[in-house]
Parts: C-alpha cells; structure tokens; sequence
C-alpha cells in the first residue's frame, strides 16, 4: 500500500524566532528562507548570508523572477514536509493580495508565527548574537512592531504566538504542531 504524505501547514514567521533552528533538528520541516530566492548573491558562506540581511548596497542583484520563483519552491516542497517554514519580508506585503491568492489558490493550510510584544527586544538580540549586520538590526529595531507585529494582528490567518523567552519551537510544540526532541 502507497502511503501519500499529507499537505504541509505553511509557517510565516519574522527574522529571530528560530526557524532555521526548527529546521536543522526536525526532519519533517523545511526553512525555506526567502533571502535566497529574492537576490542574487553568488557563493557565500551562512555567516556573509547572515551578514547580507539588509544590506542592500553591496552590490547584490534582484532576482527577475522573484517573488514566482519562491511561490514555485513553496508548492514543489507541500508534499515532502510537515511544516514549510517561510520569512516574512516586506516585499511579499507590498503585494499582500498576490500573495493571499496564492495562498487561496493552491489551498495552502497557512499561519502566521509572531512573538509577544514582550518578546521583541529579545529577538532582536539573538539577531545580533547570531551576527546580523547593524544595518539589518536598526532596521528591525525601527519596523518589527509597526511592519511584523501589526501586520500579523491585521490579518484573518491562525496565529501562533512566540511567548517571551521562546523560539519557535517552543510555540510549535505547545501548539501540537511538533513533538519535543529528544536530545
């Protein structure tokens, strides 16, 4: 007997709330981070990737098939996962419509991971630590309540909120959608 795998629920969730750390320790979950389908970077190491968050002088190229070609890659992996792990880039909601037809469209399951209000500051210092550059992280200082947070809380879409002093995993685990690893 063939076992199909069911349809994978899409996370949306901001810069520092662990989604490449989700990722790296579950086997049913994907961080498809959107840096790398957005620009055009060449070979970089995951610290310069880091690095290049926001930085948009250095030389890097927009890619001409962006956002579709993320829209492609989101599809072509709702069957290999549990749980899709995507950023939340402004980009993506200055087309806020595009993106909720495709959403509707292809019958996406799809929440929005946000944290706490109390949860921001230490989010963005896990983003230093982590070596985001200052220009990223001022940005973010700036914007995470007014673009992320507000965004989010505007939406109709499920929300999962990333309590003070969690990760994404936490929040993920309380809310069933993964089991706790074993270390």
């Amino acid at each position: 007997m063939i076992q199909h795998r069911r349809k994978s629920i899409v996370i949306e969730a901001p810069p520092g709330t662990g989604k490449s750390v989700v990722a790296k320790y579950y086997k049913n979950v994907l961080d498809l981070d959107p840096m790398k389908f957005k620009w055009i970077i060449g070979k970089t190491t995951r610290y310069d990737f880091e690095l290049l968050k926001g930085a948009h002088q250095i030389g890097r190229k927009m890619n001409s098939n962006w956002p579709k070609n993320y829209y492609d890659e989101i599809l072509s992996q709702l069957f290999h996962y549990d749980i899709v792990l995507i950023g939340f880039w402004l980009h993506i909601r200055k087309n806020k419509h595009e993106f909720e037809y495709f959403l509707k469209n292809n019958n996406i399951d799809y929440r929005i991971a946000i944290p706490s209000d109390d949860n921001v500051e230490l989010i963005l210092e896990r983003l230093k630590i982590r070596g985001a550059n200052d220009e990223f992280l001022n940005w973010l200082q700036i914007h995470y309540s007014s673009h992320f947070i507000d965004e989010f809380n505007k939406s109709g879409y499920p929300k999962i909120i990333v309590r003070y002093g969690e990760y994404l995993e936490d929040a993920l685990i309380r809310e069933r959608l993964l089991h706790k690893r074993t270390i």
